[in-house]
């Protein structure tokens, strides 16, 4: 009986991304854990221990946090959709993306009565995720 090889997927596992807002004298936070997976023919690496076309892991964390600074946080679901489809796009020869987003929520610190512009401290235990897969390229997505 042949080995056949199924489905490859793999990824980089929460990322912690803080990404604070600076352009006015009341600064912004955002943060953030992303998780991302790649699916694709990557039979080669596992076969014939090619990895020329396998993303580095590191690789792909670098790229959510770059993404994190050229397109910004103010929705996950945006980010995640940008990040997801440049993996698609531009990385060969994954087919699929998928990004997994946790937004953890923080409140200003209150001094003498008034909210600081520049010091938070996290606000409770919720945490905002998203979820984003995107299959395929071009009008096929």
């Amino acid at each position: 009986m042949a080995i056949v090889l199924g489905p490859n997927r793999y990824g980089k596992a929460e990322n912690r991304i803080v990404r604070i807002y600076r352009d006015s004298p009341r600064h912004e936070i955002h943060d953030i854990s992303v998780s991302t997976a790649l699916r694709g023919d990557f039979a080669a690496a596992h076969l014939a221990g090619d990895q020329s076309q396998v993303l580095p892991t590191d690789t792909q964390k670098q790229t959510a946090y770059s993404f994190a600074k050229e397109k910004g946080l103010l929705s996950i679901e945006s980010y995640g959709l940008d990040l997801a489809g440049h993996f698609v796009d531009h990385i060969k020869p994954v087919q699929t993306a998928r990004i997994e987003i946790e937004e953890f929520a923080w409140q200003r610190v209150v001094i003498d009565g008034a909210e600081h512009d520049h010091t938070w401290v996290r606000r409770g235990q919720e945490v905002r995720t998203a979820a984003i897969t995107v299959d395929g390229t071009g009008q096929g997505q």
